[in-house]
């Protein structure tokens, strides 16, 4: 109290000076004050960009509020004032530890080391991780076994175990060390969200939804987890679950892309395809320039025999996308309908053209030339899918009547027997094309 009357005093007898207002900033941290110790060292900053001691006991502030991102430049700044300064090397590796950045992480820590920084112990334990997420178990290992004979505590070192175990795919062993650390740390979103993971890796998704559950109440903000949680949700086909919590994270951001396409695909595949439309149109909204955007609301009106709409939005497919062969096969099959044979021809060839391979694709044209009994056409393009697949008893009767209506009954009946013989179904649908 007397230091914080003390240097309220000389910070306001000097609000320029630097260190009057660093040692208050701290003063307001050890008291629980952390905005107005953020609100000072920003201000102070301002005054001060060059400012060392500012800039670390900043970046602290920001690293404990959770913004490591904003925290790791300040120390990059830092670490080009003071290049040698083990406490700002130290505090820089775990911040890029936080970002995710493993690699450069390793490279702060092992100088850290070298410049016998403070807290050893967790030094080696940050390296462990770092080495872990970056695929080397083996030296994971060796760092955790140094931060343990450093003196970290057990409850570490156990962590960092079960998470090398996690990377090497030994889950039921994970499960059970985690599990264990949770007895003890119930609240803790690192140990949920790794236990979440095993289990939805393992297929237990029941288990999976269990600890999504608690890591969604512990992290209410956390968009990952709600999507986990959502996943987790479409796997145990709880869908009212799903688009409840889609329909949450749209509202309270309506640019979210994914959160809408997941409600396109669920309302899709429930074939509420009005539904589906509303959304997909959104998303067409939210952007124009995005062909799948575009092909989905055409597969919807293709669903709600909306020709017209289909043929239009597949033709903005294709404008914004010329190698979308779904678009031309559908564009085809649309125009095949319509009797629109010469476009639909042309279609599908452009679909044949980017997907050789898709005998779907050509077996549509070989119906259509068939159609339009342009005979020699359609036989070269049905024998070439059966190359393909020569097992397929749909192509061999569709090749049979082509021959039967040419006369070719003895070569009609070779493909009709070959159609019985892989799937003796097709006896029936033989003869009731014949009577037909």
């Amino acid at each position: 109290v007397n230091a914080e009357e003390a240097l309220t005093k000389a910070h306001k007898s000097n609000p320029e000076e630097a260190l009057a207002a660093l040692e208050l900033s701290k003063i307001y941290a050890k008291k629980g004050m952390a905005d107005n110790a953020a609100a000072l060292l920003s201000k102070t900053l301002e005054k001060h960009p060059e400012n060392h001691g500012v800039l670390l006991e900043y970046s602290k502030l920001l690293f404990a509020k959770g913004d490591s991102e904003s925290s790791e430049k300040l120390l990059l700044k830092a670490k080009e004032l003071a290049p040698g300064d083990p406490e700002t090397v130290f505090l820089l590796s775990e911040s890029l530890s936080e970002n995710r950045k493993f690699r450069e992480a390793q490279k702060e820590l092992l100088l850290a080391l070298k410049l016998n920084a403070p807290h050893t112990e967790k030094i080696y334990a940050l390296l462990s991780d770092a080495f872990r997420m970056t695929g080397d178990t083996e030296k994971a290992e060796e760092y955790l076994e140094k931060a343990a004979q450093s003196g970290a505590g057990d409850d570490t070192i156990a962590a960092e175990h079960a998470k090398i175990l996690y990377e090497k795919g030994e889950y039921k062993k994970a499960a059970a060390s985690f599990e264990k650390l949770l007895e003890k740390n119930p609240e803790s979103s690192e140990l949920n969200g790794f236990l979440a993971k095993i289990y939805t890796n393992e297929g237990d998704y029941e288990k999976a939804e269990k600890y999504l559950l608690k890591l969604n109440r512990i992290l209410p903000d956390d968009i990952k987890a709600r999507y986990s949680l959502i996943s987790v949700y479409l796997k145990l086909d709880k869908k009212f679950e799903a688009e409840k919590l889609y329909k949450e994270l749209e509202e309270k951001d309506n640019t979210d892309a994914r959160a809408i396409m997941g409600l396109c695909a669920m309302y899709t595949a429930s074939r509420n395809f009005e539904k589906a439309e509303e959304y997909f149109k959104k998303l067409i909204k939210l952007n124009p320039a995005k062909p799948e955007f575009r092909y989905g609301l055409a597969k919807i009106y293709i669903h709600t025999k909306n020709t017209d709409a289909a043929a239009a939005e597949l033709k903005n497919t294709l404008e914004l996308d010329r190698e979308n062969h779904e678009a031309f096969y559908e564009l085809g099959k649309l125009y095949a309908r319509l009797v629109k044979y010469e476009e639909a021809e042309k279609a599908l060839k452009s679909a044949i053209e980017l997907r050789p391979e898709k005998t779907r694709y050509r077996f549509s044209l070989a119906l259509l030339l068939h159609e339009q009994v342009k005979y020699e056409e359609a036989r070269k393009e049905y024998e070439e899918c059966l190359k393909k697949e020569p097992e397929n008893p749909e192509i061999h009767f569709h090749l049979g009547f082509m021959h039967h209506e040419q006369g070719n009954y003895k070569e009609a009946k070779k493909y009709f027997e070959t159609a019985e013989k892989i799937d003796p179904d097709y006896h029936n649908k033989i003869e009731e094309r014949k009577n037909r």
